[in-house]
């Protein structure tokens, strides 16, 4: 943004009233009628003149007014080529990210309604680079930078996860087909506190703790029982049906056996520590709990029920508590909870289904996969500088195209 605002000589606006053929005729008509009080028709056309910067009727600031719309007058920026900005420099999201469009210039909101029904100026030329996005005001933990998109349909490997099981690797269309919504719902039903009691633990399954891990399962299969997409995976498992599905692939009721059974066998190669082995294995994979978290929220009615709103809710309270990684639980509870509250209480789908979006990208830019480590020892730039970091930014529309299905 810069120069001049306006079209005449040095930026001075043309002056339509003064400088044109009427304003000139009434001064005529002041000297025809003579004895003039208070001015003179000299200081009348002198002041015409210095206003007009042009003696010359119909000539104002080098502009020839006839002809001349006053609407073509105004010139409030000129159009300059800027650089974009780089990865990590602050930015306004400005530009169109999907449609015919993509990376075009978009104006911004007005500041008052009814004022510039097309949009308000762009005050600022902050525009992300080509593969670079803005992260917004709305992320508190890096906002609004410039940081790279993470492309759709991929999963990143790192040092504490799993990540080889991964929907969007296997799926090039959107959604998800039933044996990943289930395989993905057995991960997510094995939520609790790792340092407590883990998956892979007798402790977990067996004795007087199990009544507790239990309860948790109950609730975690109570959430996403009220937020079961049916009219994309079909008919939601019974409690029942889980549990059988889980004991055809470890050979093993966990849950039926005694403590000090499952405690010897867990010391020895045999039928119970292999089973612990492939449980721990199911609950070391958060790729498909937040897969599963994605799809059924980018597949939510509107408006939806009142039990899947509350389910919503209920999901955000329920990964604070029981998260399998406790510096996760608290990454989650202060920079999304603390920040960005919990989840609407509006009906309408597609706002938990951004809320979620924006909850993900928070809690992914701390994760190992995207700073190569702990990320209360490496930063960003450590990560960056090493060569090992990964885009954790999913853009809404990326999400949308990955996760949401269209009915036909």
């Amino acid at each position: 943004k810069w120069g001049a605002w306006a079209m005449g000589k040095d930026g001075h606006t043309p002056n339509f009233d003064q400088c044109g053929q009427a304003y000139n005729e009434e001064i005529e008509a002041i000297e025809a009628k003579g004895n003039v009080n208070n001015a003179t028709v000299d200081a009348l056309k002198a002041t015409r003149d210095a206003i007009c910067g042009s003696s010359t009727v119909g000539v104002a600031n080098g502009i020839q007014l006839h002809g001349m719309s006053e609407d073509s007058l105004w010139k409030p920026s000129h159009g300059r080529c800027v650089k974009y900005r780089l990865e990590g420099q602050s930015c306004i999201p400005t530009l169109a990210t999907t449609g015919s469009f993509a990376n075009a210039f978009v104006r911004r909101a007005p500041t008052e309604t009814g004022h510039y029904p097309k949009g308000g100026t762009m005050e600022r030329p902050l525009a992300c680079g080509p593969n670079l996005v803005c992260t917004g005001p709305a992320f508190d933990v890096l906002p609004s930078t410039c940081v790279k998109a993470r492309p759709r349909d991929v999963c990143y490997t790192g040092p504490w996860w799993d990540s080889s099981r991964c929907p969007r690797t296997s799926m090039r269309t959107p959604g998800m087909t039933r044996d990943w919504a289930i395989e993905s719902l057995q991960t997510a039903f094995l939520l609790f506190p790792g340092e407590v009691a883990s998956p892979m633990t007798c402790k977990y399954w067996t004795g007087s703790f199990s009544t507790f891990t239990q309860g948790v399962r109950n609730v975690t299969y109570n959430i996403f029982q009220a937020l079961w997409p049916r009219h994309l995976v079909g008919e939601y498992p019974t409690l029942d049906q889980l549990y059988q599905h889980m004991w055809n692939q470890t050979d093993l009721d966990l849950a039926a056996l005694k403590p000090e059974d499952c405690a010897a066998g867990a010391e020895v190669d045999g039928r119970i520590s292999k089973a612990l082995a492939m449980v721990g294995s199911w609950s070391h994979r958060p790729n498909l709990l937040w897969s599963l978290i994605h799809f059924v929220m980018h597949n939510q009615p509107s408006p939806m029920s009142s039990q899947a709103v509350a389910a919503s809710e209920a999901l955000a309270n329920h990964l604070s508590e029981n998260f399998w990684c406790n510096d996760c639980r608290g990454f989650f509870t202060i920079g999304v909870l603390s920040t960005v509250g919990l989840p609407p209480k509006s009906s309408q789908g597609e706002e938990h289904a951004t809320y979620w979006n924006l909850g993900h990208n928070i809690a992914s830019e701390h994760v190992a996969t995207t700073r190569g480590g702990h990320p209360w020892i490496n930063p960003l730039e450590f990560a960056k500088a090493e060569g090992v970091e990964n885009p954790f930014f999913v853009p809404y529309e990326t999400s949308v195209e990955m996760w949401h299905v269209e009915q036909i």
